[in-house]
Parts: structure tokens; sequence; C-alpha cells
């Protein structure tokens, strides 16, 4: 049942988005892609809703969840036969159209077909089988997460680690979903799974907007298949595939309406899905302001002074999905933004905006993306890095535009915070050269807007060794510029022969992910799951500590702790191992320094788990002795003690 449960579940989200999608073509009209990306839209706005109505009454429990998603899914699936019922012919029709679209695919299309679905199917399997194990996601992702499962709601909650607070929520409330439904982290990963997927499907159909025929819109969805950061985040628990799918829909709903006139159902999605994304992450206005721009102006031009409804209806809807969040923000730090003095949740915005920041930034953000295997290759991009900034006299670790503590290196890894991406960099910067030497109408705007996202992401944010990371939704929205200059320019071999390669080189992100490989002694398919969270390449440690922790408290019958944490620990380790033997424990953090401690609420645990107190023997807390008993620093336990203190 620990493995049919998840299965179920995933099945019945399919079922729910199919039927969504369903209904989305019926409505729209504009073709099954852009259906599926309105329904993906939905789902969202369905999962945030459903979440934050639960959680305002602390209803976020597994019979409220169910009841809301069954609701769901009889009223999507009743729409979708409803419609079938007035209109028999409409089914029929689509699977013909179908039919006869396979059947007349060249052999390069179907063989590029078939290595998507399996690649999509070997992520799959490794999303389902391993492990969360990045360090964010067990910080801070996965970590809110039980806090909300375990007080029935999204209020904010006394911790050290405030990332679990003031970070945009909508990526871990789809999570926080999942993980209800399964009983257990399983599903986790999904999330970016179905990112991945959606942005698959965005990219090939936002190449048709952009002139590209058949052979451009595949290769644009190969090219984002095959992505090394995304192949990489395809089967992870962070949220940079899932803002990039919000931000492909929202592009995508803009460029309909600006290129075939205005839609109040599409702007209305449009400002769906705008919302979600920043309320995914904040850095989404970076890729998305330009977009918008140009959204605003192609309904001026085409509407005149009209254009206010459509722009007013998006902003609404986008200003809604935001409120709540922003709301918790504001109560706790004065501001929407959840921004506070002290090291974590600030540090993150270039100190001096100037030219010399920008192309700084710019010239490492673009050499790290193209770092290979070659460490003589890497010293040489890291010595030009060195000389450009020579002439441009700013220093390549200047802390007024480098995160704090970092040095910048040109490093080559499989591992999902930092991979390189130097293929697909390389094909969006030669497509976006042709499109703009070539001043093709259809596609300079488009452009003009992945541009001025690269460029936004510059002026504002330091240069981070996770950069990386952060620029995968921007090259994501700079595929389907490669699929158009591609159709364009290349003759038909030239589009194989790139077709094959972007495959080759994604196999071993594919297989050796450095954290959930496929294959080897390490492989997610024969590593002990409870012994799969523990691994990070730069702390490779194991479960004894934990485990010898969990056997303790389980034989002192202790079901409440009290967690003292630093700000970056990893407790999702703590939830999985001391639930292992205590699944009714409870968790609070106590003695926490930050302004997140006015939501302390009274609790008097029976026993201490601390990370930030090695070698000491007692903890006081409440007039409460609790003695040293077990652990192995940095991992400490304290029993409450019967002596006075």
């Amino acid at each position: 049942m620990d493995y049919l449960r998840p299965i179920l579940v995933l099945l019945g989200a399919c079922w729910v988005t199919l039927m969504v999608t369903i209904t989305m073509e019926r409505g729209l009209r504009q073709g099954w892609r852009l259906a599926f990306l309105a329904a993906l839209t939905v789902m969202g706005l369905l999962c945030w809703l459903i979440t934050e109505i639960l959680g305002a009454f602390r209803a976020i429990t597994l019979p409220g969840i169910a009841v809301a998603w069954t609701v769901a899914a009889l009223a999507a699936t009743l729409q979708a036969f409803g419609l079938f019922g007035r209109r028999k012919q409409y089914l029929r029709p689509a699977l013909e159209d179908l039919k006869q679209g396979a059947a007349s695919l060249p052999l390069e299309a179907v063989l590029q077909l078939a290595f998507m679905f399996i690649s999509g199917g070997v992520l799959a399997v490794i999303a389902y089988a391993a492990a969360p194990n990045t360090w964010d996601s067990l910080t801070y992702h996965l970590s809110r997460i039980m806090h909300w499962q375990q007080e029935r709601s999204l209020a904010f909650y006394a911790t050290p680690i405030q990332r679990q607070l003031a970070f945009g929520p909508m990526a871990e409330m789809g999570m926080l979903n999942y993980q209800i439904l399964a009983g257990s982290d399983r599903l986790a990963a999904f999330m970016q799974f179905f990112g991945m997927v959606g942005c698959v499907a965005g990219a090939s159909l936002i190449a048709k907007k952009l002139g590209a025929e058949l052979r451009g819109q595949l290769l644009a969805a190969l090219a984002v298949m095959t992505i090394p950061m995304g192949v990489l985040q395809a089967t992870s628990t962070q949220n940079d595939y899932v803002v990039a799918l919000w931000s492909i829909c929202f592009v995508l709903f803009v460029i309909v309406q600006v290129q075939e006139g205005a839609s109040a159902a599409l702007a209305l999605l449009a400002g769906a899905a705008l919302g979600l994304a920043v309320d995914t992450k904040i850095t989404a206005l970076l890729y998305l302001a330009s977009v918008g721009l140009w959204y605003a102006a192609g309904l001026i031009r085409q509407l005149r002074a009209a254009a206010w409804k459509p722009l007013a209806e998006a902003a609404l809807v986008g200003v809604v999905v935001l409120l709540p969040q922003a709301a918790r923000n504001f109560g706790l730090y004065g501001n929407l933004l959840g921004t506070a003095p002290g090291p974590e949740l600030s540090g993150y915005v270039n100190e001096v905006i100037s030219p010399r920041v920008w192309a700084s930034n710019l010239v490492r953000n673009v050499a790290a993306q193209l770092a290979t295997p070659s460490a003589r290759a890497n010293q040489l991009i890291e010595q030009g890095v060195q000389q450009v900034h020579a002439i441009i006299g700013l220093g390549v670790n200047s802390p007024v535009a480098t995160w704090r503590g970092s040095h910048f290196q040109v490093v080559f890894t499989l591992h999902e915070d930092s991979a390189s991406d130097p293929l697909q960099l390389i094909l969006v910067a030669a497509a976006l050269a042709a499109v703009l030497i070539g001043k093709r109408s259809k596609t300079a705007p488009y452009a003009l807007c992945v541009l001025g996202g690269v460029g936004l992401l510059c002026i504002v944010l330091k240069w981070q060794p996770w950069n990386s990371r952060l620029e995968l939704p921007l090259l994501i929205l700079g595929m389907p510029l490669v699929g158009a200059a591609a159709s364009a320019h290349l003759p038909r071999p030239a589009l194989g022969v790139g077709a094959l390669v972007l495959a080759m080189v994604s196999l071993p992100y594919l297989l050796g992910n450095s954290t959930r490989p496929l294959v080897g002694a390490r492989s997610v398919l024969l590593t002990d799951r409870l012994n799969q969270y523990f691994y990070f390449p730069s702390v490779v440690d194991t479960s004894a500590s934990y485990t010898a922790v969990a056997r303790i408290l389980s034989a002192a019958d202790c079901d409440r702790v009290g967690l003292v944490l630093s700000f970056d620990d990893r407790e999702y380790l703590s939830w999985v191992t001391l639930r292992t033997y205590e699944p009714g424990a409870e968790f609070e953090h106590i003695m926490v320094k930050n302004p997140s401690g006015q939501y302390g609420a009274p609790f008097v645990p029976c026993a201490i788990v601390s990370t930030t107190t090695p070698g000491r023997p007692q903890i006081i807390y409440e007039g409460r002795q609790y003695v040293r008993t077990g652990g192995t620093d940095p991992l400490a336990l304290f029993l409450e003690s019967t002596a006075p203190p």
C-alpha cells in the first residue's frame, strides 16, 4: 500500500489534468498544446485556492484535501464529458487528426519524440524512487511542508530558518497536497517533473507562434528536455522548473493575445500564471517584466483606451494570488517581500547599480554556464573573466556584486545546484544573433524580451555559485528562438545532427545525477531510501546519529521534541528519521532569536534535538533541565531530567 497509494494519487492528478485540458481545448479552440498549458495553470490555481482556504480554517488535513480534490475531479470530469454529450463528434475528429498527424511524421521526428518519451519515463522513475536530498529542500522546501501539515495551516511559526516563511510557497503547496494524499514524500519531485513536461510543450508551441515549422518546434522541445540543469532538476524538490512552467505559460498567453487579439479568458490565465510564477519565486519578476511591457504595448496598440480592461483583469488575478503570502510577510517583516536584516533574507541584491556591476555579472554568469569537463578549458575561461574585470576596474569577487564569502570559479559538475548548460547557452546566443541581425519582425520583440530578462537578472542579483539554477527559466524561454531560427536558417540534415548531439550530451545527466544516480553502486533503485536523504556531495554523512537519537526517543516514549537549529540546518532529516520510530511525534522550534520567535506557541518538550550546542552537557529551557543523552556532534539529544535544574 505504501507504493500503491502514491501511484493512485499520481494517476488521479493526471486524470484531472486531462479532464481540464479537454475542457480548455473545447472552450479556447486554440489547439491541444495551449489547452494543456491552460489546464496546468488552472490546476495550479486550484491547488493555491484549496490550500489557502483550508489553511485559513486550519483544515489542511487528509480529509480536507481529499474532499476538495474529489469535488474538483468530479466537476472537471462532468464538464469534459458533458461537452461530449452535447457535441458527440468532437472527440472522434480530434483523435483522427492526432492519428493522421502521427502517421505523417518524418523518421527524425519520430526518433526525437521517442527519445523524449523514454527520457521522460526514466526521469519519472527517478523522481518516484529517489529520496529528496538537495540542501535547500532539506533545509526549507520540505521542512516548511512538515510544519504546515502539523499545524494544518500556512500560518507563520517560530523557526530559525526564515526561508521557510518568507520565500514564495507555491511549489511547496503542490508538494504539500501530494504528500498528504500520498502519505509520503514519494511524489514531492513531481511538481518539478510536471514543470518540465509543461515547459517542453510550451516551448514547442511558442516556437510555432514565432514561425517555426515542425522540425523547429521539435528542436525547441528537445532543447528544453536536454538542458543539463533541467534534467537534474526534473527529479528534485527545488522550485526552478515550477517557476519556469508558470513563466512559459504567461509568455504563451501573452504571445497569443499580442498576435491574435485580446481575450478575456487568456487575460485571466495570463494573470494567474504570472501570479503563480511570482508566488513560487520572486525572481520571476526579473524574467517576465519585459514580457509584461510587451503585453501592455501590444494590447494598447490593438485596443487603444479599451486595453485597460484585459490588463486590469490579468493584474487583478495576479495580485489576488500573491495577496495571502504578501500579507503574511507584511505581518512579520513589515514588507511584502519578506526581507529582513541578517544573513538569511538579505544580501541577494547588488549593492551598487552601475554598468561595471552589470558587466561583471553578465560575464561571470555566461562564463559559469560555459563550464566543460576539461579543467584546462575552464581555467582559460576563468582567466578571460579576470582579464575582463581588470579592464572594467572591478574585482572578480567584489562584495558589492558577489554573494557573501563566494569566490568565482568555472567548475563542471553533475549537481543540480550549479550544473552548467554550455551547449544550450550557445544555441540561444546564436538564435538571438540570427533573429536580431536578421530583423525578423515576428521574433524580434520576443528576443528583446528574453534579453531584457537576462539584463535585469544581472542588474539586480549578485553573482552566486548557484546562479545557473536561477537561469533555468531564462534558458527555457530562449529555446523557442532556437527552434524558430533553426527552422528558418538550417537545412534538414543539420537539424538532425543538432538533435542527436543534444540527446547524447544529456545522457550523463540523465543517468549520473550526482545526488540521484540511476546507474552505479549508489543507484536510487538499489540504495536504501533513508540513507539517500543523507547524501550531499560536499557533506557525505550517514543516518547513524539520527537513527540513534530516534531510537532513544522511541524507548523513552517521547513524542514532543524541541528543535534548536541554525539558519541553514537540514531540518527535514530530523523529521524523516525521528518519525520513522515515533510516527506521531510533534516538533517545534524553541529558543528562536529572530523576529519569527514571536510566533512561538506554548510548548513543553520531553526532549530537545540540537545542532548548535556541541559538547554542551545540558540545556535549561522554561525552567526545566534537559541532559545530553545521545547523538554525535553536531547532532545532540537532550532528555528532560527529573532532577532540579
